[in-house]
């Protein structure tokens, strides 16, 4: 049996001595036979009041003595310290394992003080820093503090993150958000900026990096965080509405692929009702830039190059089920 030195809890301390005491028969001695045990095995330098005669009592005589605050102190800087994996399911359970425990050993109770310590332990770009964080008024014991990390995990697949590759596809017709380098607008010289069933020559063309422009929220997007939709990874093109050119079949402002002189970002608006503040994998979104033009397609088609083509546009009327 290990003498108590103060560098464990006082009751699991207690509670591995009394296991000692269990023979194969799993007798037991009397309380008072352990108590005067315990002591025998505690340091003349921790006092122990000689009329201690329950567990209770001698593990509130040893986190009276000031070894009891070290240790706590000591927990706490381990607390602070600890580091949290994603790599594997037996990382999270032993990293959350380990928080409980050291909360439990250092005696951090407040709700307040044990979700603040989580979040700091969370990396700040995570899905899971970002998810605890914005419910973070909501969570009221460490059981809704682990129940919200849990969901975090579970929905972490389905949430859009910075530099995640989607397609769009257009609601009404079906069509997906496509762009292609080889077709050009005949006025402006853009690349064009159209939409094609998932079966086109274009299919390639029609996935977009998602480049997140503010580090608000961590990776994961949110209904109003800001991003750039980026086609070609190596050449990098960015999707731009004009506030200047026309479309070519029903002259609202023209949406294209390139290089654009100024900053071209853009944002998820909800359509229906919105629950959760991410926007996820098949959200109905309206797609809005920072210059207030919302992105639309339509039944309306041109022609380039002997190609027909569905439109894609940029607007500023009134919302509808072309904008989905």
């Amino acid at each position: 049996m290990n003498q108590y030195d103060g560098t464990s809890h006082p009751e699991e301390w207690v509670k591995q001595v009394r296991l000692t005491f269990y023979d194969k028969n799993k007798n037991v001695g009397s309380e008072q036979e352990i108590v005067d045990f315990c002591k025998l095995h505690i340091p003349s330098y921790i006092k122990i009041p000689p009329e201690t005669d329950s567990f209770v009592a001698l593990i509130n005589a040893l986190k009276s003595d000031v070894s009891y605050e070290s240790f706590k102190g000591s927990v706490k800087r381990r607390l602070i310290a600890l580091k949290v994996s994603f790599v594997n399911e037996s990382d999270i359970l032993t990293f959350l394992n380990t928080f409980q425990r050291h909360c439990y050993e250092g005696e951090i109770n407040e709700i307040g003080e044990q979700k603040q310590m989580f979040l700091n332990l969370l990396p700040r770009d995570s899905i899971q820093h970002s998810f605890v964080r914005l419910n973070f008024d909501k969570i009221n014991s460490m059981k809704e503090l682990l129940e919200y990390f849990d969901q975090s995990l579970l929905e972490e697949p389905r949430i859009i993150k910075k530099n995640s590759f989607i397609t769009l596809k257009h609601v009404a017709t079906g069509n997906y958000l496509t762009s292609s380098l080889r077709l050009s607008y005949s006025d402006s010289r853009n690349n064009v900026v159209f939409a094609a069933p998932v079966t086109s020559e274009y299919l390639n063309n029609s996935v977009w990096e998602v480049s997140k422009y503010d580090s608000q929220d961590g990776n994961a997007l949110c209904y109003g965080n800001l991003f750039q939709l980026i086609q070609n990874s190596e050449l990098r093109y960015i999707m731009e509405i004009s506030d200047s050119i026309k479309s070519p079949a029903t002259k609202h402002s023209q949406v294209s692929i390139g290089r654009p002189k100024s900053l071209s970002l853009y944002h998820c608006k909800g359509v229906n009702s919105i629950n959760s503040p991410y926007v996820y994998d098949k959200d109905i979104v309206y797609l809005q830039d920072n210059n207030g033009f919302t992105l639309r397609s339509h039944e309306f088609t041109f022609t380039i190059r002997d190609k027909n083509l569905q439109e894609v546009v940029g607007h500023k009327e009134r919302l509808g089920g072309n904008d989905e």
